[in-house]
């Protein structure tokens, strides 16, 4: 025990050494993935009039908990679901099912869709007239 002990201490004491180069290794790789990631899909932009067209929209659904989820006892109370567009996509929807609730995100390419808040609204105004749908079915089911 007293071999583990002594070992464990050295290893914090040179972990926290090197604590300054990781940390700083670390912040590199969480902001240059974003700007791999964005130079990776311009790259192949500029290919896009040669690629097939995969879609000019998107829409995803991802299922998460049905109940709520915590993190470090706290409750997450909402999601906020975003992708990355395609070379060739104008229009990406994602929506996420968690709780209960449906979260929406909406990521446009603003040369191929100028409006997003249309869409947006259009969503929202949607979801309204299907609750009122529902409602009514539900009133004259009963």
């Amino acid at each position: 025990i007293l071999r583990i002990s002594v070992g464990t201490r050295k290893a914090k004491r040179a972990a926290a050494k090197n604590e300054g180069a990781v940390s700083v290794l670390r912040a590199m790789a969480e902001s240059l993935a974003p700007g791999a990631t964005r130079m990776i899909f311009h790259a192949s932009a500029a290919f896009a009039d040669s690629l097939p067209l995969t879609g000019k929209c998107v829409v995803s659904n991802v299922r998460l908990a049905d109940s709520p989820l915590y993190i470090a006892g706290a409750k997450i109370v909402s999601m906020v679901p975003m992708s990355v567009l395609a070379p060739t996509q104008g229009i990406n929807i994602t929506v996420v099912t968690y709780a209960g609730e449906l979260h929406f995100g909406v990521v446009v390419d603003p040369r191929l869709c100028a409006a997003p808040w249309v869409i947006a609204e259009g969503i929202s105004k949607s979801l309204s007239e299907l609750q009122a749908a529902m409602d009514a079915w539900s009133a004259d089911a009963a």
